[in-house]
């Protein structure tokens, strides 16, 4: 009868810690909300306004996309290699138009219809080598990303094409949906 006593009150000690502890928790969440008010940190507000509107998961998602072609331009053995890592990311960021100049050779690749309201990012990467993208405006959800991608794009092609000298290719092969075209060293292809 004893044990089965102290069994019961050990029992009402484990609810009522949990309890106290459940509670000490919720107050301290409660006096650390007033005080990031009282202090009115706008980080917090922002950070708090990424999350709800799923800007959260689109930043990690544009964070992978980056990582992933930083690798792929780094491991890349030619231009057309970087073209094709260029192209998948432009892609998935809902890019209208790229333009890549390397070699001697500009590729083009227009990726959706083309409209009077786009941005236009120009990265050089030499003397004659250079990326321009162009995004629409009211894509804004991946614009707050383009920085970060021109920043990578440059960080990974800059020393590379710097570094080369215009190597032999082989003929462009002409593609449906995107066209190369040779162009003299110093002459600029006008991105249509």
């Amino acid at each position: 009868m004893v044990g089965g006593f102290a069994a019961c009150l050990s029992l009402v000690q484990v609810a009522v810690d949990k309890l106290v502890f459940g509670a000490g928790l919720l107050l301290f969440g409660a006096g650390l909300w007033a005080g990031v008010k009282y202090l009115g940190y706008r980080e917090f507000g922002i950070a708090a306004h990424l999350f709800v509107h799923s800007r959260f998961r689109s930043t990690v998602r544009s964070s992978v996309l980056l990582d992933d072609l930083e690798l792929a331009l780094r491991a890349a053995g030619s231009p057309e290699e970087c073209w094709r890592a260029i192209l998948k990311t432009a892609r998935s960021f809902g890019l209208s138009h790229v333009v890549f100049v390397c070699d001697g050779t500009a590729r083009h690749q227009r990726l959706s219809a083309h409209t009077d309201q786009e941005l236009t990012l120009h990265i050089p990467l030499s003397h004659s080598s250079f990326v321009k993208l162009s995004h629409p405006f009211d894509l804004a959800e991946e614009a707050d990303s383009l920085g970060l991608l021109a920043e990578t794009l440059h960080r990974a092609l800059a020393s590379k094409t710097a570094a080369r000298v215009v190597l032999p290719r082989k003929p462009a092969a002409r593609a449906s949906a995107g066209y190369s075209v040779p162009i003299r060293r110093g002459a600029h292809p006008r991105a249509s």
